[in-house]
């Protein structure tokens, strides 16, 4: 928690891979909070990290524009969309913030799942 506050202060950003890995789930939603939150961030720190956490995505903190998925193919290399990037899609001409993300990510139309490959 000390390096969250320490970077807060500075205004640098913050790369935190697996940030759910030991942390509770609300500790984690609060930290989104806090970045996003203009009385607390006030230097425009930028947090990114990673996460296999769907919880978050339901939870009406993040904006479509910033969740990406990374979807591993046959060949071993990586994709990374972001959510924002389906607007254009057909399918996901009516995506919006309000959108319940996990639920749409958990059906697989993010991609992003990891099917096994047989």
């Amino acid at each position: 928690m000390y390096k969250i506050l320490e970077v807060l202060a500075d205004g640098k950003v913050l790369i935190i891979d697996e940030i759910d890995r030991s942390i509770h789930p609300l500790v984690f939603a609060k930290i989104i909070e806090i970045f996003k939150d203009k009385d607390y961030n006030t230097k425009n720190t930028q947090l990114v990290f990673t996460t296999h956490c769907t919880d978050i995505l339901e939870a009406d903190i993040l904006r479509l524009s910033e969740v990406a998925t990374v979807n591993k193919n046959l060949n071993e290399r990586s994709t990374i969309r972001r959510i924002s990037d389906f607007k254009d899609s057909h399918e996901f001409k009516n995506i919006r913030n309000t959108t319940d993300f996990r639920k749409l990510y958990l059906q697989g139309f993010f991609k992003g799942i990891p099917f096994p490959y047989i």
